[in-house]
């Protein structure tokens, strides 16, 4: 931490001393400096985005966009905070897949204009050769979003597959190394333009070239918007990626219905389910419902500050009000920090929670994550982007997620993934039956205790828990796409 000059600010510019110490506090007082520095230059862009960010970050959501387009209605061509502020669109209910459908398309087009895609490829045209896959990514990375991939690409068939990582990690850790181990031919693209990246991976012959997770850190979508594998496809963006050059996306029947798909530029290949349960290691026993031992509900919120909204603390309080006695168990990476942990306890307080039913925590190593898990009842879900990763786990520990439907993909993961096992019916599809559903099922507690023993024998024994039979169907969407591309004109430049 950095440690106050109080004479600092008589020597140099308030404004900019207060910028400088947001840089190194927890995230309570870089608020603050942040909050003061814009106030003492509102003129500055850069302060007022830091701001901006700074609200975002802290869970203040509304207030942290509305922000953000005040800075962009001072730098309207500035393509780059465009997709920042459309990804933070994705945690505030009201914009629909249309939306967000043109804004991609038409800011891909202005930030890839120039970006001239290769009009032809020497890979050879044969539909059931070995094909040579590429995967480009800034998270192979330990606890990230590919880390259920560790488990996964290994059972890739060997004689008619071949993966090649390109890892854009500036921050190199545990996973990349793991990654590394996985697979020989891992490429470090940190250093590399988008265009050396591209040649990079024409020199390599790469047949298909797959990005996870769409305008993400990392993601360098501008080398795929130079074409430079005959066959590029998309995994796990929350939109349409807006560029012609990226032909295929992968997705699944309940994330993406049929009527959603007009609005993807990219052709959908279905995966069921889209993303197999890979269990968390190391992981507790699952243990009875501590209903039973504490004579009381305890729900649970595992989440990222973005994904708390108004909306959503307004429904929680109203479940914690009608289950009487129950508790919240609220954890999230800043969850450690006072300023943090004050502002959240005031939002339900003012909401007519005690705050002594909150319980909050901070980020922890997995294993205590998975304990703390495994001391709830139930999970309420985030809405409109639902919770993945730790919806998954939870149903790994036994504990289903009362989760809200909503028209986007990112608030479709809650019922993709229970539906997976049958647990549908923890699927709402208003504010009104949430509530409901969760007042109902936290007065079942021996329903619950049922479901619990039950869940992880529930999902090895379902297309949930078969990674071999997914890498069937994802082996399958890839020879697809490659056969598609081999009885095309380009295949035949």
């Amino acid at each position: 931490m950095m440690r106050h000059n109080p004479r600092l600010q008589e020597i140099r510019p308030q404004a900019a001393v207060l910028a400088e110490l947001a840089q190194t506090a927890s995230l309570g007082q870089a608020l603050r400096y942040s909050r003061q520095a814009h106030q003492a230059d509102p003129d500055n862009l850069q302060y007022k985005q830091d701001y901006a960010e700074r609200l975002m970050e802290f869970g203040r959501v509304e207030e942290g966009a509305a922000l953000f387009k005040e800075v962009i209605d001072s730098a309207p061509d500035a393509a780059d905070l465009q997709f920042g502020l459309l990804w933070n669109l994705f945690y505030l209910p009201g914009y629909d897949r249309r939306f967000f459908r043109d804004q991609y398309a038409h800011w891909a087009r202005i930030c890839y204009a120039g970006n001239c895609p290769a009009a032809s490829h020497a890979n050879g045209v044969d539909p059931d050769r070995r094909l040579k896959i590429g995967v480009l990514s800034g998270n192979f990375l330990a606890n990230s979003v590919l880390s259920p991939f560790e488990s996964l690409w290994p059972l890739l068939e060997p004689e008619r597959f071949e993966l090649v990582p390109y890892g854009n990690v500036q921050r190199p850790d545990s996973g990349t190394e793991r990654w590394q181990a996985l697979f020989p031919g891992y490429r470090d693209i940190s250093h590399l333009t988008d265009r050396e990246v591209a040649q990079r991976i024409r020199q390599d012959s790469i047949d298909i070239l797959m990005e996870v997770g769409g305008y993400c850190r990392g993601s360098r979508i501008g080398v795929f918007a130079l074409k430079p594998a005959p066959v590029q496809v998309d995994y796990g963006a929350l939109s349409t990626l807006g560029l012609p050059q990226v032909e295929y996306r992968f997705s699944s029947r309940l994330l993406d219905p049929p009527e959603a798909l007009s609005d993807y530029l990219e052709e959908t290949v279905y995966l069921s389910p889209f993303l197999p349960c890979v269990p968390p290691s190391p992981c507790p026993e699952v243990g009875p419902c501590p209903v039973q031992e504490n004579g009381y509900i305890t729900f649970g919120v595992f989440s990222n500050p973005r994904k708390i909204n108004a909306k959503m603390m307004g429904l929680w309080s109203q479940v914690l009000t009608q289950v009487a006695q129950s508790r919240l168990v609220l954890k999230m990476p800043s969850g450690w920090d006072p300023d943090v942990r004050e502002y959240y306890l005031h939002q339900f307080s003012r909401r007519g929670v005690d705050p002594a039913r909150l319980s909050i925590h901070g980020e922890t190593r997995h294993s205590d994550h998975m304990i703390l898990l495994s001391q709830c009842d139930l999970l309420l879900d985030t809405f409109p982007f639902n919770g993945a990763r730790g919806t998954m786990e939870a149903l790994w520990m036994g504990v289903p997620t009362v989760t809200l439907v909503g028209d986007l993909y990112v608030a479709r993961w809650g019922l993709a993934m229970q539906s997976g096992v049958g647990l549908d019916i923890f699927a709402a599809t208003s504010d009104t039956e949430f509530v409901a559903k969760a007042v109902s099922f936290a007065s079942q507690p021996a329903e619950l205790e049922t479901i619990r023993s039950s869940l992880r024998g529930m999902i090895t024994g379902s297309a949930l828990g078969d990674g071999r039979a997914w890498i069937q169907q994802f082996q399958g969407g890839l020879r697809y796409m490659w056969r598609r591309w081999c009885s095309s004109s380009a295949a035949r430049r």
